[in-house]
Parts: C-alpha cells; sequence; structure tokens
C-alpha cells in the first residue's frame, strides 16, 4: 500500500526526522510520545538494561524511538500489522540499530492469518479481533500473520524480555486470558480497550492479581511484577 506523494510530511524532533501523514492520527501520537508520554517506564529498567523490550503496536514508530532512546543497550522488537503503517515505522526507525521489525500482529495463537479490520477511527484503530463492536466483514484490510511472545523470543532466545508495550486494539484481552508467557514478562505496559472488546479491563485485573497494578492515565495501565518493585 503506497501514500500519495504530498500526504506526508517531515518533522524533525529531538529523535530524528520523522514521516507522518497529514491525513492520520500521526501528528497527534507524535507529540504525545515525545511528550513525556513514557515517562513512567524509564525507571523501571536500568539504562545499561541489555535484554528486549517488546513494542507491539508499533504504528508509526514512535514508541520504538523512545525505547531506543530511554534503554539504547536493549533490543527493541516493535511488530506492527497494517502495511501502511509498516511502511512508516521502517522509515522512521532506519537510524536505529537496536529496533528489528516484525511484520504482524502480536496474539496468542501463532501462525494464523487473522483479517486486520478497519474500525472507523483512523490509522491508529486497526484490529484483528474478529468480536470488535464497530467493525464488520465489509471493513476488512488485510490478512496479516500472528506472532507470539514465544515466537518472537525464539528469534532472539539468549535475551530475556523486561518490557511489553500492548496498544493492539483489544486483542489485549486473549493475551491476558490465554498467554501464560506473559506472565513472565516484569512490566507490562498496556492501553485497554474495552470500547471494542468487553472485559478487556477484568481480564487485565485477573491477569494481574499477584501483581502491582499502577494506573498511567484512563485507559493505560502498568502491571508489574511484585520482584520489580519489592
Amino acid at each position: 500500500m503506497k501514500m500519495k506523494r504530498g500526504n506526508t510530511k517531515n518533522i524533525p524532533t529531538q529523535y530524528g526526522d520523522f514521516e507522518i501523514r497529514l491525513n492520520a492520527p500521526d501528528l497527534k501520537v507524535l507529540v504525545a510520545a515525545l511528550n513525556h508520554e513514557y515517562e513512567p517506564i524509564r525507571y523501571l529498567l536500568p539504562t545499561n538494561f541489555s535484554g528486549m523490550i517488546i513494542d507491539a503496536g508499533g504504528y508509526i514508530g514512535t514508541s520504538a524511538v523512545v525505547f531506543a532512546n530511554l534503554f539504547p543497550y536493549a533490543k527493541i522488537i516493535s511488530i506492527e500489522p497494517s502495511t501502511e503503517n509498516f511502511n512508516l515505522l521502517r522509515k522512521n526507525t532506519k537510524s536505529f540499530n537496536n529496533i528489528f521489525l516484525i511484520k504482524g500482529a502480536l496474539s496468542s495463537k501463532s501462525g494464523a492469518d487473522m483479517q486486520l479490520r478497519n474500525r472507523g477511527t483512523g490509522q491508529w484503530g486497526y484490529t484483528i479481533t474478529s468480536q470488535s463492536q464497530n467493525a464488520t466483514a465489509t471493513d476488512i484490510i488485510e490478512k496479516v500473520p500472528t506472532f507470539t511472545i514465544p515466537d518472537i523470543c525464539a528469534k532472539f532466545p539468549d535475551l530475556d524480555v523486561g518490557l511489553i508495550k500492548l496498544d493492539i486494539e483489544g486483542a489485549e484481552k486473549s493475551l491476558f486470558d490465554d498467554e501464560p508467557k506473559l506472565g513472565d514478562v516484569p512490566a507490562v505496559l498496556v492501553e485497554l480497550h474495552d470500547k471494542i472488546i468487553p472485559g478487556c479491563t477484568d481480564s487485565f485485573r485477573r491477569f494481574s492479581k499477584d501483581r502491582w497494578i499502577v494506573n498511567i492515565q484512563g485507559d493505560k495501565q502498568l502491571s508489574l511484577s511484585r520482584n520489580l518493585v519489592e
């Protein structure tokens, strides 16, 4: 999927240039990411952390770039299902040698071809959840492969996952319900989408029953291993 010339703009930032679309929520996402959106995670891991950070819902690369700067010795694995978003993700992260990209969707099921749907909320709201309350079969954009946390870990077998960021438009519910490896991750930063899939918050709370929960803002929550904060 190609973008028409003139529909994008280059934005210089302290982290380098970002290419954004003029007809998308890209600028809003960029401003939020660079305006301390991820400040709460700064001290969760040491600055010399050399493990893995999984950025699920990579979008156009804003969070991956911030993580790469906060933790320059870590490997940032950014996974994004949308071809259009992924093309910008690749452009915006190409100068970072500690960011690695996966085209697909994070899921509790490995190797599936899932239908990516447009919920009508812009490029930041695409979802693989077939139960979405406001997406129909006519809104299918493309089919995307799925990868599990163990799939990603197998690509980097010598690294531990220190942090997972989940902004995956309702698909987080199945991870909290059905992915036991998620419980091994010390810090899980999630934006919950009960408006897409009812019960996301309930699943998150069940997952976090033996962990610390920090309310960041609105639907954004942190679930922390007790070993991380004690």
